[in-house]
Order: structure tokens, then C-alpha cells, then sequence
């Protein structure tokens, strides 16, 4: 989770916010669909690196918007 430190994520107070985690599970937040992708990619990469697996079952996307119409979020995970 440290590689995600220089990733872009929401200003909360000024710092950068672009995950949240409690005991095994964990959020990534994200202004656009685009940066919520590359997050998702760096933590399947690094979770593989010490033999973890994300499960596609239990993953979620939620998008808050104050847009009238709700944006479309179609992330993909390369978890096979």
C-alpha cells in the first residue's frame, strides 16, 4: 500500500486520500475512473508480489457524484 503514496486519490484537510483500510479490507478512492484503474492495478500487482490474490466476488465499485446522471465506472481487474 506504500506504492499507492504518490498516486492521486481526494484532498481531505490538504493531505492526499487514495485508500482506506480496516483489517483486510481496504477502499481506494479516486477522483476519475481512469486514476481508481491505475490504483487498482498497482495493488493487484503488489499484492501478487507477496502471493495475495483480490477477490473479484467480493470487489465493488460505488460512485458518488453530484452530477444529476451517476458517471459510468466499468474498472477492469486482471484477477483471473
Amino acid at each position: 500500500m506504500r506504492n499507492l503514496e504518490n498516486h492521486p486519490g481526494i484532498k481531505v484537510g490538504g493531505q492526499n486520500i487514495n485508500n482506506l483500510r480496516y483489517a483486510d479490507d481496504t477502499g481506494l478512492i479516486a477522483e476519475n475512473k481512469e486514476d481508481l484503474q491505475k490504483l487498482l492495478n498497482i495493488v493487484e500487482e503488489e499484492s501478487r508480489k507477496k502471493g495475495l490474490e483480490l477477490n473479484s466476488k467480493k470487489t465493488e465499485v460505488m460512485v458518488i457524484s453530484r452530477k444529476q446522471e451517476s458517471p459510468k465506472c466499468d474498472i477492469c481487474s486482471s484477477i483471473k
